[in-house]
């Protein structure tokens, strides 16, 4: 049953979805200063500062979904909140690489705490269309937040290369407001939702609907391919073309977060015209068009093309993949269900650095951009082919 959610609330849950997105963008740009100025870093260790986090999102994105069907989301979120600014804004004291690794590392767990929360609160409170508008006005929040965020953190980054990491203290007092504002979705009051639905486990629920795997497998590579633009775009502007201002480095990552925003702002009416899988055809689409071009042309304009494809396609899959589980999962598994997506998001934000940089190694960018554009056109002829057969995810392995 669809409920109004107040204007602070509302205001809760589009600020804390720009803090999740921010958790490595914001610290983007003066990745190269970092390396500089953290005792032990190098090329490659420097990369984990930026994911890192996501590996233990992933591990506690479950624990924190199992805690959101039983107590519902409010106590986690705010948890998460208070503690993201905490482990965040500790950044603006070490000096050394493996402590920053160690405050990155509970900087995830923060965000277990608030990702999945606020997809569930969409999804318990708003139905049809209406839920597409919000979903779609929380994707271009969070890409908003990556527009906003890396250009403030590269302005930082010019005062000095650790002021950027202030920025995490926004947790705090957002976590007091959801504390006093945000509704409390019980387990009491979801079970109310789900009287007519016999009760399954996450097993079951994966047995019934196969295809909820290829939706956890396509998110786990949207976050690969954000991270791999994140974390190798802004050293192949400073390496390839000799920039070394943060400010100048964080607009490429903000032309990217322009036009995720512009997309994801627009999806109402994309989800009224597409169904999902062709949504996920065109987005992939772009990625490939995008990153095999990168490969080929390495410059200024084939990066802002590259970006602005991705943008695109980023604001258009995330709500998508979010609709897609409310639509597959159970209301009283919810918790659970959505916690395995933000589990496989967040995995995919902390793999890039191992796929990549044994590319990266022997076959420097180029390398890196063209293996990203041909897997993303292998998953387009999979979605392809889905969408014309109507094939679940099982019946793509067979």
């Amino acid at each position: 049953m669809s409920q109004t959610i107040n204007r602070k609330t509302l205001f809760i849950i589009l600020a804390a979805g720009t803090l999740a997105v921010m958790a490595g963008s914001i610290i983007s740009p003066v990745i190269a200063l970092m390396q500089g100025n953290l005792a032990g870093a190098d090329e490659n260790n420097i990369r984990f500062v930026l994911t890192i986090h996501s590996l233990f999102i992933a591990i506690f994105s479950p624990i924190f979904g199992a805690l959101i069907d039983k107590v519902g989301p409010k106590k986690p979120f705010t948890f998460g909140l208070l503690i993201y600014g905490i482990a965040g804004a500790s950044g603006l004291f070490i000096t050394d690489i493996t402590t920053m690794i160690v405050s990155r590392v509970f900087l995830g767990i923060a965000v277990a705490g608030v990702a999945t929360p606020l997809v569930v609160l969409i999804l318990n409170s708003y139905k049809g269309e209406e839920c597409n508008k919000v979903m779609g006005w929380q994707a271009s929040s969070a890409a908003f937040g990556g527009v906003v965020w890396p250009l403030i953190g590269g302005a930082l980054g010019v005062l000095a290369w650790n002021l950027p990491f202030g920025i995490y203290l926004a947790g705090i007092p957002l976590g007091l407001l959801a504390l006093l504002f945000l509704p409390d979705f019980s387990k009491t009051k979801i079970a109310a939702q789900a009287d007519a639905t016999k009760s399954v486990s996450v097993l079951q629920t994966l047995k019934r609907k196969p295809f909820i795997l290829a939706i956890y497998g396509l998110g786990m590579w949207l976050m690969v391919m954000l991270y791999t633009n994140v974390t190798f775009v802004p050293q192949l502007v400073a390496q390839g073309f000799g920039v070394s201002n943060s400010l100048f480095i964080s607009v490429f990552i903000s032309v990217m977060g322009i036009a995720a925003t512009l997309s994801a702002f627009m999806f109402k009416k994309v989800k009224a015209k597409f169904s999902s899988n062709g949504i996920v055809v065109i987005a992939l689409s772009l990625w490939t068009v995008g990153f095999v071009v990168l490969s080929q042309f390495i410059g200024i304009v084939p990066v802002v093309l590259m970006v602005v494809l991705f943008g695109v396609g980023q604001g258009m899959l995330l709500p998508t993949l979010n609709l897609w589980m409310g639509e597959l999962s159970d209301v009283h598994t919810r918790g659970r269900m959505v916690s395995l997506l933000t589990t496989f998001l967040f995995l995919g934000q902390f793999l890039p650095p191992i796929i990549f940089n044994p590319v990266f190694s022997a076959f420097s960018f180029a390398g890196v951009f063209l293996t990203s554009g041909l897997a993303c056109a292998f998953l387009t002829v999979l979605f392809v082919i889905n969408s014309k057969r109507k094939m679940t995810y099982r019946s793509l392995l067979l």
